[in-house]
């Protein structure tokens, strides 16, 4: 019976299993690993080494029942994959053998890279819209002073000139309203630059807009215990894709922070092909929205909260640079729902 067993698990372990003697020759592999390696692996011929070539098999220790897992980075078939391999010594007819247990890790490991690139390209556009609100906001307070000020100085040179006063103090007011005249200039470049301009945006499918950040968006609701369910209406949308996603992302953070329902959390993407524009929602089945909160305005939450002022502020000004408009309501049912409307593109 052990026997039967031990023959049924190795024939269906969904991992590679190699069994190698001291001298690195496959005594034996299943057919998983027969399937992995193909025509690169002929048990009992092969040398373990051909296989995997960064593998020490002399780093094995006879009579320790498991060793600690290995990573390693193999090329396969003419493909680099990332596995991990597990050994266990054991003793049989043959001699001393080494069984190996190697998982592809491929998949899991590009999805990590592809998750920790959304991370970083959300960070670092986060990071510049923040940027951005706060030198729009600097630039508008100092704006009225500078303007102030410059007005002033023509006050005071139009009086100077007609009085006996000195070249030099002449010269020194003439530079300082140049200066003056200057400090505006780059205010006004600065707060150009970071306006919203158009040169980035393009045709995207409604479909394939959420799908990129869906890894990311799924992780975060794992990782809060929410369920997420996704559903959009195909349709060609014109937007930067970027920007979007950040608006996405950050409504759906904020229902995993303030939408907790007692039971079942859970938070949900619409996204709706209307007659004029396309729509998409973000909703919960939490408590919904309190004293009227939530403000699109950066300012703090009416309740003393903390984290959703600016960054609400940030979705609808990047919705309204798309010519849309952005709302806030409690669900007749419960739960709180955001949606905002994006124009149509041209469809392909």
């Amino acid at each position: 019976m052990e026997a039967s067993l031990a023959r049924t698990v190795l024939e269906a372990a969904p991992v590679c299993i190699l069994a190698v003697d001291a001298g690195g020759t496959v005594c034996l592999a299943n057919p998983t690993a027969l399937g992995f390696w193909q025509d690169d692996l002929v048990v009992g011929a092969t040398s373990l080494w051909s296989l995997l070539p960064r593998f020490e098999l002399e780093t094995m220790v006879p009579g320790e029942r498991r060793h600690e897992p290995v990573s390693l980075r193999a090329s396969i078939g003419g493909n680099d994959k990332d596995l991990v391999v597990f050994s266990v010594p054991f003793d049989s007819p043959q001699g001393h053998l080494t069984a190996l247990f190697i998982r592809d890790e491929t998949e899991r490991v590009q999805t990590e890279h592809t998750l920790e690139r959304l991370r970083n390209e959300v960070l670092v556009n986060w990071q510049l819209n923040s940027l951005g609100e706060l030198a729009a906001l600097v630039g508008h307070e100092i704006s009225q002073p500078l303007a102030a000020m410059t007005t002033l100085l023509h006050i005071a040179r139009e009086e100077l000139q007609s009085a006996s006063i000195r070249p030099e103090v002449l010269e020194t007011l003439e530079g300082s309203i140049a200066q003056a005249h200057r400090a505006s200039d780059i205010i006004r470049r600065f707060r150009a630059l970071l306006s919203r301009e158009t040169q980035y945006h393009s045709d995207v499918p409604a479909r394939r807009l959420v799908a990129d950040i869906e890894p990311l968006l799924q992780l975060q609701a794992r990782d809060a215990t929410f369920l997420l369910t996704i559903h959009v209406e195909e349709a060609s949308l014109r937007c930067d894709a970027v920007q979007i996603h950040q608006v996405l992302l950050n409504l759906v953070r904020n229902a995993l922070m303030h939408g907790r329902a007692e039971r079942n959390p859970a938070v949900s993407i619409f996204g709706q092909a209307c007659a004029d524009a396309y729509r998409f929602e973000v909703t919960d089945n939490g408590p919904g929205f309190v004293n009227g909160w939530p403000s699109f305005d950066p300012q703090p939450p009416m309740d003393g909260g903390t984290g959703m002022g600016l960054g609400l502020a940030i979705c609808r000004r990047i919705v309204e640079a798309h010519g849309g408009s952005i709302t806030a309501s409690t669900m007749s049912e419960g739960g709180a729902r955001v949606s905002f409307q994006l124009p149509y593109g041209t469809l392909e």
